[in-house]
């Protein structure tokens, strides 16, 4: 690998960039829905990951990555035309990395794919809806977060996480010795476990953002003409969702 000073590192968005950040170094790593690559093209020439592989379920973006691929002058990098971790062998990647889908879907491909999730160290996912679903999933398959970021695009917030092994009694295994985690409480689930701990003040004034659209939604429901069945279920929903609001807000006091 040449010196860093004299090699070409593509651009990343914020939320790439705090992917990236969370990648511990020395790992093989696998992108998920590589897109144009340029996560795995900068883990290797900025000499985080010795190896990494883009998969795609699209040829589309794999040509993408391809052609980056070489006008960045990356090496180490291997593409793979499959649907999630289909095409990913287990051991072949110590750091699972996927971003820029819903939170179904990464569930789904982690489920799926949990003969690699089982063989690896690390997840890195940054889910763009239903995070809540992603978190609780990272805890059924023996992992605990370790850490997370909270970043702005294009006017909206994304959470990215970081979750590592626990289950399995390996080197590498902070919590072998003392069993596993529990599982985080609802507010912490739905909001981030070491994003409340951390209280970034962004994450606050999307609460209070969130607490203002909610409110403005049960207004409406609250003078709507005719009560209906979907109305009072609907009403239950948003007040639930402002009592969980009110409980993250409580971190900031």
């Amino acid at each position: 690998m040449s010196d860093l000073n004299s090699i070409s590192l593509p651009p990343l968005s914020e939320r790439l960039a705090a992917a990236v950040a969370f990648v511990k170094c020395g790992n093989r790593a696998v992108d998920v829905g590589c897109d144009h690559g340029y996560t795995a093209i900068y883990l290797r020439n900025a000499g985080i990951c010795p190896f990494c592989i883009c998969t795609d379920i699209h040829a589309g973006p794999l040509e993408a990555a391809s052609a980056n691929i070489t006008r960045y002058n990356a090496d180490g990098i291997v593409i793979r035309l499959c649907d999630g971790l289909s095409g990913v062998l287990p051991g072949e990647a110590e750091t699972v990395i996927i971003t820029g889908m819903g939170g179904e879907l990464i569930c789904r491909i982690l489920e799926n794919g949990k003969n690699v999730v089982f063989s690896a160290q690390e997840l890195v996912l940054g889910p763009q809806s239903e995070p809540e679903k992603v978190r609780s999933k990272i805890y059924e398959l023996g992992y605990h977060i370790s850490d997370e970021a909270f970043v702005c695009e294009d006017g909206k917030y994304y959470p990215v996480i970081r979750a590592i092994r626990w289950a399995a009694a390996e080197p590498c295994c902070e919590f072998a010795a003392t069993g596993a985690p529990e599982m985080p409480r609802e507010t912490e689930l739905k909001y981030g476990p070491e994003l409340l701990r951390k209280q970034p003040p962004e994450l606050c004034g999307f609460l209070m953002k969130e607490r203002t659209r909610y409110e403005s939604i049960l207004a409406r429901l609250d003078t709507a003409d005719v009560e209906t069945d979907e109305n009072r279920n609907r009403r239950e929903e948003i007040r639930h969702e402002l009592d969980l609001i009110e409980q993250a807000l409580k971190v900031f006091l």
